[in-house]
């Protein structure tokens, strides 16, 4: 190629179909960001981002580079979902779109000290921020997915001498309005627990969460029932939705419930 040429644009094309799509960009992007951490400051993650806008009639394609150089920008300082709405903005502007969509999903480490011993140990939890702009509307998002324990209410009233009881997961999505750190909105779901989980347990830990559970049984829909009332009450929380999935210790199945709050999760094409 020659110094002086011209590449052609072949995304911005006009394109003879007349078909608009919802959704055009990347998935599964990966890259290091630096996450705001309450204990810490801040934690150095690796994020797998999807990212996408809307593409009119008239554009054969979008020019996925773009994506690419927005979150190499927004990798290089910290990242919190405050940061998300500036996100979506700049994808709507460098893509000249309508419409933009993001996901940003890692890993988050917390410490948590044992009940009884006070043993410290780091828990990892699967977690996220997101974002919907559609127009002048934009909202944010931040997820987790937080394991639990679960004591069956009826293996304890029926049986005499002990209850089933298995580890859960509480997967959340929950749009805020304001500042929600996300060690609040996993100790949030961890209170309605049977018992929480912790990475370093001793002999009398082991007791403590034990016995916690047993004065303490739950179904899954009691778990999805009153973690749906907790979220309603927190200030900073617009909607959300949750799922609560319990690995059953004597079924050959697992149980769930779930539960929706609020317009935003009616429409599942706003979730990346």
């Amino acid at each position: 190629m020659k110094k002086n040429d011209i590449l052609s644009d072949t995304q911005a094309q006009s394109d003879p179909r007349k078909v608009e799509l919802n959704k055009v960009g990347i998935r599964d992007l990966k890259l290091p960001l630096k996450i705001v951490d309450r204990r810490q400051g801040h934690q150095q993650v690796v994020a797998n981002l999807n990212i996408g806008v809307n593409l009119s009639k008239d554009q054969r394609g979008a020019h996925l580079s773009r994506f690419v150089e927005i979150a190499e920008k927004y990798r290089r300082s910290e990242f919190t979902f405050e940061s998300v709405p500036e996100f979506l903005a700049e994808l709507k502007q460098r893509l000249n779109s309508t419409n933009a969509y993001a996901s940003f999903k890692f890993d988050y480490f917390i410490e948590k000290t044992s009940p009884a011993s006070e043993n410290r140990g780091l828990m990892d939890f699967n977690c996220g921020f997101g974002g919907f702009s559609e127009g002048g509307d934009t909202k944010t998002w931040l997820e987790a997915e937080v394991p639990l324990t679960t004591l069956c209410p009826c293996s304890k009233e029926n049986s005499a001498s002990g209850a089933h009881n298995q580890r859960a997961i509480v997967r959340s999505r929950a749009v805020i309005n304001k500042m929600l750190w996300l060690e609040e909105f996993i100790e949030l779901i961890e209170s309605e627990a049977s018992s929480q989980l912790y990475s370093l347990l001793k002999r009398e830990d082991e007791a403590y969460v034990t016995d916690q559970a047993y004065q303490n049984p739950k179904f899954v829909e009691d778990i999805v029932r009153d973690l749906s009332l907790s979220l309603q009450k927190e200030p900073a929380i617009e909607d959300f939705w949750l799922e609560c999935t319990s690995f059953e210790s004597i079924h050959n199945h697992n149980a769930y419930a779930s539960v929706s709050h609020g317009e935003f999760w009616k429409d599942s094409g706003k979730i990346y």
